[in-house]
């Protein structure tokens, strides 16, 4: 584990349920910053933030086992996580190769152009890790930002990124 604040490395068995409702955070630093592992079955989950690569959106020192609800957290890349191969709930990660502006959106549609994400951070990001029920085994995945609209206002996919799937 990490040393935590003031050096000190905490030892124990932490865990975070999110079992349902709702969570916003807006980050300075770590978003969701657990020194242990979390477990998500269900609820909506949203982090904005942070802007400096020394963060995360989400800091886990174990692991992140999905298996129900929404979970959407943009921010830094420098230290991006998402869901573990545990999750039975599909998840991905996108890093992107520069930031986006605050309020810039970033949609995920499948390859029939059904939108599955449509969501515009209120900080610059440099990634975005998302989960959903409608992420199916099978997917395509194509991410698009507002600022990849020509002036004709037709869409171009974000070029560079990396995008990591799992499940």
């Amino acid at each position: 584990m990490r040393p935590g604040p003031g050096g000190i490395t905490p030892t124990g068995n932490y865990w975070l349920y999110i079992n349902g409702g709702y969570m916003a955070v807006n980050a300075a630093g770590d978003g969701i910053d657990v020194n242990g592992s979390i477990v998500m079955t269900g609820g909506d989950v949203i982090v904005n933030g942070p802007t400096n690569n020394g963060n995360g959106a989400m800091d886990y020192d174990g692991s992140f086992k999905i298996t129900g609800g929404l979970l959407v957290a943009a921010g830094s890349s420098g230290m991006a996580q998402a869901p573990g191969n545990t999750s039975t709930q599909n998840s991905l990660l996108v890093n992107l190769n520069t930031a986006q502006a605050t309020g810039s959106l970033f949609h995920i549609q499948t390859a029939a152009g059904k939108g599955i994400l449509t969501f515009a951070p209120s900080k610059t990001y440099q990634s975005v890790a998302f989960s959903s029920p409608e992420l199916t085994t099978r997917f395509f995945i194509q991410c698009l930002c507002r600022r990849n609209l020509n002036r004709h206002g037709e869409r171009r996919s974000v070029s560079g990124r990396n995008i990591y799937a799992r499940h």
